[in-house]
């Protein structure tokens, strides 16, 4: 069952639950994962940190405006005092297609301008990523 990030209880595994939330900054990748933030249809924001992803899937490095849904999420303090829903095995986030069907109203309206895209837009984006070595993004694009 689909919930909002309002309702996320610390230290709690919210079993049988799932999120689906967009990408909203481009993501930082230091120490043992990745942060982003995510925003859910509602508009609430919080951080997400995934970690054991491999350094080449899309999910180690998830661009600005992805549409992600995340399984049974985890929501912890972690030591700093932050607030983070952390995702330890990579089968608990999948990165969705614009189009799929799952994804709510208002966040499937901010994707009609990736969707709009030529395929050569596609390709340049893609080609630029791959050049500053960034695989994950070029992969996507």
């Amino acid at each position: 069952m689909q919930m909002p990030l309002d309702l996320l209880k610390i230290e709690t595994h919210h079993r049988g639950e799932a999120i689906i939330a967009k990408t909203i900054v481009a993501p930082y990748t230091g120490g043992a994962g990745t942060v982003t933030l995510i925003e859910d249809e509602a508009g609430n924001v919080v951080k997400l940190a995934m970690y054991n992803q491999a350094d080449g899937s899309i999910l180690s490095n998830l661009p600005e405006g992805c549409i992600v849904a995340i399984k049974e999420p985890y929501y912890k303090q972690t030591a700093e005092n932050d607030f983070v829903i952390s995702v330890d095995h990579p089968s608990d986030v999948l990165l969705l297609r614009f189009k799929d069907p799952i994804i709510p109203g208002k966040l499937k309206a901010g994707t009609e301008a990736a969707m709009t895209k030529t395929a050569e837009e596609w390709r340049s984006v893609g080609d630029a990523a791959f050049i500053q070595r960034d695989f994950p993004t070029a992969v996507f694009w």
